[in-house]
């Protein structure tokens, strides 16, 4: 919380710099109708200078005590609007969102604003509900924004898709959260699992696979997306892509648990592969079978089953070693951490 409040508060005392900044610019430009008028008399001027250096060195008491100088009733609408803007960064200053988001709301009632101001600080306002939690208000006003919005950048589709997503309203949550990761060039890790958990969520699985495929090369070391990708494909009822994607973590040192072992041997023997596992199971640790309880006469069953399948004859080896993965994984080291030896 504290850290998106100064953020808010950069945003607001960069965005009335450079407004003021850039009205002498705009008065050079007598060909140029910036409407509304940009105006500011040399008292007001010095006046806003004065807060505005104050808000820079986060001296909000001295930007509050400059702004305290003017009579509101008395500026302009440009002049009153940059007045208020000031004053919703000094009441953000203090995470009062809720009296920054009414002066903002002031700076653009006041109409001192130009199109594009009217569109950053209404997604500034947007942000403050999001910073307060106010999710349902947060979602409809970043939907306000977008009606007018040019251009909107990924980070904003986010914001939406997490507005939606804490009222547990997945199905809207889908579009902007999907939209905001195929907009960025490089999308944040955690902006792939929120897309990732929605459609999980409402059992897409066939939408859930190019999504873990793309966190596994963006974190290959984290075993939670392998075993999610290898469920997926077995609740699509793939069961030899479950089989190949576990085995290919396996064959990295990344699924080295007991269960994980299990789970791996369980696969290979639905897809038929008893050599592999019993291959891959005669590969452990004793001393851990000796201490394993009820795990190690699990691990001691599923090897027997492996064995007693390779026994029923040469039809079912055969089948193993038609596997075209078979002589990458069964003769791969336990812990290799190169899947491709």
């Amino acid at each position: 919380m504290r850290q998106s409040g100064f953020l808010l508060r950069v945003a607001c005392s960069v965005l009335v710099a450079f407004a003021l900044a850039g009205n002498v610019a705009a008065q050079k430009k007598d060909d140029e109708k910036a409407p509304p008028p940009t105006g500011i008399d040399a008292a007001t001027g010095k006046i806003l200078t004065e807060a505005i250096e104050a808000l820079n060195k986060e001296n909000y008491a001295g930007a509050k005590a400059a702004v305290a100088k003017l009579k509101l009733d008395a500026l302009s609408p440009y002049e009153r609007s940059r007045t208020e803007q000031i004053l919703a960064t000094i009441e953000s200053s203090r995470d009062n969102y809720s009296g920054a988001q009414k002066h903002l709301q002031a700076a653009i009632d006041a109409g001192g604003l130009n199109e594009k101001e009217v569109s950053d600080t209404r997604y500034q306002i947007a942000q403050m509900f999001l910073a307060q939690e106010k999710w349902k208000e947060g979602a409809a006003s970043l939907e306000q924004w977008f009606q007018t919005a040019q251009n909107p950048n990924s980070a904003a589709y986010y914001l939406l898709a997490v507005a939606y997503y804490q009222q547990n309203d997945y199905k809207r949550a889908i579009g902007p959260a999907q939209k905001a990761v195929d907009l960025a060039e490089k999308p944040q890790e955690s902006w792939v699992q929120l897309v990732l958990a929605l459609y999980l969520q409402q059992d897409q699985y066939a939408q859930a696979v190019p999504l873990l495929k793309r966190l596994i090369n963006m974190a290959p070391e984290k075993k939670t997306y392998w075993q999610q990708l290898s469920s997926v494909y077995g609740q699509m009822e793939d069961y030899p892509k479950s089989l190949a994607v576990a085995q290919l973590a396996y064959n990295g040192g990344i699924l080295t648990d007991d269960s994980d072992v299990r789970r791996l041997a369980d696969l290979q023997l639905f897809n038929d592969a008893p050599y592999r596992c019993g291959t891959m199971l005669d590969g452990g640790d004793p001393e851990e079978a000796g201490q394993g309880g009820l795990q190690a006469l699990r691990k001691a069953g599923q090897l027997l089953g492996c064995r007693a399948r390779v026994r029923e004859g040469d039809r079912s080896v055969a089948a193993c070693r038609r596997d075209g993965l078979e002589r990458r994984f069964v003769r791969a080291p336990r812990r290799s951490t190169d899947p491709a030896q």
